[in-house]
């Protein structure tokens, strides 16, 4: 399935094929993962995966979002029915532009 990685510090953002279970999701973040997407994300059926303990283990900024931040590793899936699922063409156009104006 097709997901965006966004990495922290450099701000790389890039699609990427994985599998889509669990194990491959927790190996893209570093870790557990958690559900923490925005709800304009969750509208377009997008969820934004995150290291669940990256604050414990001390990893870099990635995404802020005054009040928030997210730090290492994001992946943004789609979602279908409470199932992580690979991201539409229009999801992906969509997602993209959301970073883009979240940069500012």
């Amino acid at each position: 399935m097709r997901v965006i990685v966004i990495e922290p510090n450099e701000g790389q953002i890039h699609a990427h094929d994985t599998e889509g279970n669990l194990h491959d999701l927790q190996g893209l973040v570093g870790g557990y993962i958690e559900a923490a997407a925005p709800a304009q994300l969750r509208e377009q059926g997008i969820e934004l995966l995150v290291n669940e303990e990256g604050l414990l283990m001390m990893l870099p900024v990635n995404l802020n979002m005054f009040p928030f931040f997210f730090l290492g590793t994001a992946v943004m899936v789609g979602v279908d029915g409470g199932e992580f699922t690979g991201l539409t063409e229009e999801q992906q156009q969509y997602a993209m532009k959301w970073l883009r104006e979240l940069e500012g």
